[in-house]
């Protein structure tokens, strides 16, 4: 019977260099004149260029309570490595997958299969396309589980659980729960690791967050308004919105490959709980699927192969094709998603403008935010409210805001919070108001006390009058 591609001794170089490819397709294709792709990226580069433990931009000025581990790195070199350090983390992270998967499995059809549909899941594309907070603490969980599972040297793990906290303290449990497993079933020789690095992660994480509690409080979660995107599905499932969740075809094929291995449950014990106790984690953190996708892969790669086991029938083959075509459409979908996405051209243009203006306290969306903080300004409120004190009080006072008709309650808020500048634009009118004269869009447009001083590409700003 004649072989398929990736059976093919050349298979691994075609695949790493589709790996390279797409990892190159949105600096590519992301037009220089729209920037980096999403805030997380204008957040780090902030971050990067002036690490300080106050941040007096951010809800008009507070701790500077965030997860420094991915900023400390970029601000080695912010310009350079903002751009080039998503790109050779990923090549760095696909190849240790592979070389995990190879480790474990030890069955080349496996092996081959679970790395293309790694390569063309929305996490690993997400994760490595730009320079977000979730990249390199990714590719610290995958090199330290990599050094974990070593027959020698596997101490050189510890470091890297030393260092996690600094940059993600859920992708640092989730790492856990996969050596937890893997001591207990898979290789009990390393049960004494695993309690000595649980022990130092917990010392450091208690150690790390403690301090920002003493300085902030606790944190807290806000009711953001939006409705049935809090679902749990649409959360998780890529397919129905998610920002790097799980592909719909490709958890139908780890259904599937579930189902085939379950013959042999006994001998995959260290997946199948891995998955289940990530799968319950993810309830609770989003983060917890970029761990959980790889094992999905794998039952994916497994999936598949119980399709080529079976009978070559016109159904099976039909199948599978959909199959496959559904999982390649959930890869190019986040490629496309992530270089039309936000900030768009218009954005980034208002930003440049902004940045000349005077400084002060900007009112706008929550989602503008770092926006309008990478111009040099204060804002409002933001996105990264977790440990600011007053973010409850801020958010109901923003929803408010939207919708006064009074002058004289826009103003006694523009006063107590030193407000001098709005920003609003496009999809913020689409998504906050009904029609163009509703709430504060008629204070702005129908009284005198105040002057748009930039309007172009949907983004609209504007100063009172006194202030100008």
């Amino acid at each position: 019977m004649k072989k398929l591609l990736f059976t093919k001794w050349y298979a691994k170089y075609l695949i790493l260099l589709a790996c390279i490819g797409v990892l190159l397709v949105v600096p590519l294709l992301r037009d220089d004149e729209a920037g980096w792709v999403g805030s997380d990226s204008y957040l780090n580069y902030r971050l990067a260029e002036d690490p300080s433990m106050y941040d007096d931009l951010s809800f008009g000025g507070r701790f500077a309570a965030y997860e420094w581990g991915t900023p400390l790195v970029m601000s080695l070199a912010p310009n350079l490595l903002i751009s080039v350090l998503p790109f050779v983390f990923g090549i760095l992270t696909f190849i240790l997958v592979w070389l995990i998967i190879k480790k474990l499995y030890q069955n080349k059809k496996i092996e081959k299969l679970a790395m293309i549909l790694f390569l063309l899941s929305p996490t690993f594309v997400y994760l490595f396309s730009f320079g977000n907070s979730l990249f390199i603490p990714t590719f610290f969980c995958v090199l330290a589980f990599y050094l974990f599972i070593q027959d020698k040297h596997s101490w050189l793990s510890v470091p890297l659980i030393l260092v996690l906290p600094f940059f993600n303290i859920i992708l640092l449990a989730s790492l856990m729960i996969c050596m937890f497993f893997y001591a207990f079933f898979q290789d009990k020789k390393k049960k004494n690791l695993f309690f000595i690095l649980l022990v130092f992660g917990l010392i450091v994480s208690i150690a790390y967050y403690g301090f920002i509690f003493s300085q902030t409080g606790l944190p807290h979660q806000l009711d953001l308004n939006e409705g049935s995107w809090t679902t749990f599905l649409q959360k998780w499932i890529y397919d129905f919105g998610s920002e790097y969740g799980i592909g719909l075809f490709l958890l139908t094929l780890s259904v599937i490959g579930m189902a085939y291995m379950w013959k042999k449950k006994y001998d995959s014990l260290f997946l199948f709980f891995s998955v289940l106790g990530l799968l319950i984690f993810s309830f609770f953190r989003m983060e917890v699927l970029i761990i959980l996708n790889i094992f999905l892969c794998v039952l994916g790669a497994s999936g598949i192969e119980f399709f080529l086991d079976k009978k070559r029938t016109g159904a099976v083959v039909y199948t599978l094709i959909i199959i496959i075509c559904g999982v390649v459409f959930s890869g190019i979908s986040q490629l496309d998603n992530l270089t039309e996405s936000v900030p768009t051209e218009g954005m980034v243009a208002a930003m440049d403008y902004l940045e000349t203006r005077e400084k002060g306290v900007v009112f706008s969306d929550y989602e503008r935010g770092v926006y309008i903080n990478y111009a040099g300004h204060k804002n409002f409120i933001d996105e990264n409210y977790l440990f600011v004190q007053d973010a409850g009080e801020r958010f109901e006072i923003a929803n408010e805001l939207y919708y006064y008709r009074n002058l004289e309650d826009v103003e006694t808020v523009f006063d107590e919070y030193d407000i001098k500048y709005i920003w609003i634009d496009q999809e913020m009118k689409d998504e906050l108001w009904e029609y163009d004269t509703e709430g504060l869009l008629f204070i702005l447009e129908y009284t005198r006390d105040f002057i748009k001083i930039y309007d172009k590409e949907g983004v609209e700003i504007w100063i009172k009058e006194d202030l100008d």
